[in-house]
């Protein structure tokens, strides 16, 4: 990213005075300096082996970075609180099904604008997935900022936005059975009653072990699954649960 404005507003998202923060996909740096003004240290990571001696010569000044060659797929989520980072499309689901589960606190990130309308998508919408529900049941997700495609360089095919999450208390967060969810969605177009009958092998179970949890459900069997809402798949989960 190179526009400074987009860079600034993606540090200014979290209140990072004093907090240590994780950078994902540190790059040349240019958010890396942002974020080290503000934070009490940075754990700047970057995949890229090339990118590395770039950073650590752009980043020898500040003494509260910690530079680090890894895959985002691979880290160890659970001593952040606070997360910042560019997303590449490919890899995204996986890294933000994994922040989402780490105990975090917030979150800004750069996604590809269509990526990011599934994290905000309602029921019935043709962006509503399995990553909405999941990712909707254990935090607040909200776009902050639009980045047009030509701030970038190399200038990608496509708009990216920067999306804050924000991690619901304990208390706040939905049971969801990711199982369950990730059953319904194969078939996403289809009653719950006809989703669960055509997933018996995903999840692990014949159709007479599914036949009792069909009727438990009551009316939400013959619900599209894309037009069921968190509270909607949270009662499912618990009726899977008990069955």
């Amino acid at each position: 990213m190179a526009a400074p404005e987009f860079i600034y507003e993606l540090a200014e998202a979290l209140p990072l005075k004093g907090e240590l923060v994780l950078e994902i996909g540190a790059g040349d740096g240019r958010v890396t300096r942002e974020l080290a003004s503000k934070a009490r240290k940075v754990v700047a990571v970057e995949i890229d082996s090339d990118l590395i001696p770039i950073l650590e010569k752009g980043l020898r000044k500040f003494r509260n970075v910690e530079i680090v060659r890894g895959d985002a797929l691979a880290l160890d989520y659970s001593p952040y609180k606070f997360i910042v980072g560019s997303l590449p499309y490919h890899v995204a689901s996986p890294i933000l099904f994994r922040i989402v589960s780490s105990g975090f606190r917030q979150a800004a990130l750069v996604l590809q604008a269509e990526f990011a309308k599934r994290l905000v998508a309602k029921p019935n919408s043709s962006d509503y997935s399995r990553l909405t529900v999941m990712v909707q049941a254990a935090c607040d997700c909200e776009i902050i900022g639009f980045i047009p495609k030509e701030c970038f360089d190399p200038i990608p095919k496509v708009d990216s936005v920067i999306v804050k999450l924000t991690a619901k208390p304990p208390g706040g967060r939905l049971a969801l059975s990711g199982t369950l969810v990730t059953a319904l969605f194969s078939h996403k177009n289809q009653s719950v009653k006809k989703s669960l009958l055509h997933s018996t092998a995903q999840l692990g179970m014949d159709k007479a072990q599914i036949l009792p949890f069909i009727r438990a459900i009551g009316r939400l069997a013959s619900r599209r699954v894309r037009t069921l809402s968190l509270e909607e798949f949270t009662i499912l989960s618990k009726k899977f649960s008990e069955n």
